[in-house]
């Protein structure tokens, strides 16, 4: 991909305004790491949802006749095509 002299000179002059917003950030990241416990259940939260519902996953397709092994497999497989797809979707956006 080429760019022409006009869009670089644009993303240079992107480049030296990103350079006024660092002290706005940094005030920004410092007020957040007064909030560093609650950031941090964030993430957690979000893991502990995914663990529930990898069991209820998994508890689901032991109740329709799967067992254990199968119905473990079967939730990766769940995963691993939602993530196929997420990622196609995004690849689509991009262009």
């Amino acid at each position: 991909m080429k760019l022409s002299k006009e869009e670089l000179n644009e993303i240079i002059e992107l480049c030296q305004q990103a350079e006024e917003f660092k002290p706005t950030i940094r005030a920004i990241l410092d007020i957040l790491k007064n909030y560093s416990s609650e950031l941090k259940e964030i993430p957690e939260a979000f893991v502990g949802w995914m663990r529930e519902q990898r069991i209820q996953s998994i508890a689901f397709y032991e109740s329709q006749g799967f067992d254990r092994d199968e119905a473990i497999l079967m939730t990766l497989d769940d995963s691993l095509a939602i993530n196929k797809i997420q990622e196609k979707m995004e690849k689509n956006r991009k262009g």
